[in-house]
């Protein structure tokens, strides 16, 4: 029976990740592009969002916290999810750990030309990246200030439903009881629509 409402509690965090996913790429969706271009621009969007959502279920159902803080790479903005030991955080999409900036001050890297240092993207951090050791295997990233928002209460709101998101989910995964696990997914399913409320405020902005 646990092990049953363990699969049912997995299956409604990823809805609710592909549900949040799915709102994000329909609003960005070109309104300009010939069709060809469209459907072709639309499909790889679709190919990343589900692999996005399947990498944050499976990090979720392992035992990692799901953030309010996102990655600022552009064209990226996944929430970063959080080590249960290290409390490291890591982006599923750019396949990145997040490093506090004393951190990065401290690793020395060689001056690259400017013509190849202009090829790379910025580097992946949260505003706020806890300092913890990062595994040898991952990739290491210097932090960055960026606004994800454009309007800062907006931006705020955001970030406290994320955050409760995480709590909620958190929650679920620890709920043992058929009643625990109904009233988690109404929270999650509460705190989606508002997301998506806050999305729509905010594209008309």
């Amino acid at each position: 029976m646990v092990f049953h409402r363990a699969a049912r509690g997995g299956d409604r965090i990823r809805a609710d990740i592909e549900s949040i996913a799915r709102y994000d790429d329909a609003r960005r969706r070109p309104l300009d592009n010939g069709p060809d271009d469209e459907a072709t621009a639309y499909a790889a969007r679709k190919k990343r969002r589900d692999a996005t959502s399947s990498k944050l279920g499976e990090k979720m159902l392992q035992g990692w916290t799901l953030m309010g803080s996102v990655c600022p790479i552009s064209d990226c903005g996944t929430p970063f999810v959080r080590h249960r030991e290290t409390g490291q955080l890591f982006c599923v999409t750019c396949d990145r750990y997040a490093i506090a900036e004393d951190q990065a001050t401290e690793q020395v890297v060689p001056a690259a030309p400017e013509s190849v240092a202009r090829s790379f993207e910025p580097p992946c951090l949260p505003a706020h990246a806890p300092a913890a050791p990062v595994a040898s295997s991952q990739q290491v990233v210097p932090p960055s200030s960026v606004d994800w928002t454009a309007d800062s209460t907006t931006s705020l709101a955001l970030d406290v439903l994320y955050r409760k998101l995480a709590a909620a989910t958190a929650a679920l995964e620890a709920s043992t009881s058929d009643k625990d696990v109904s009233a988690q997914s109404r929270v999650l399913a509460d705190l989606a629509k508002a997301i998506k409320a806050l999305h729509t405020i905010h594209s008309f902005e």
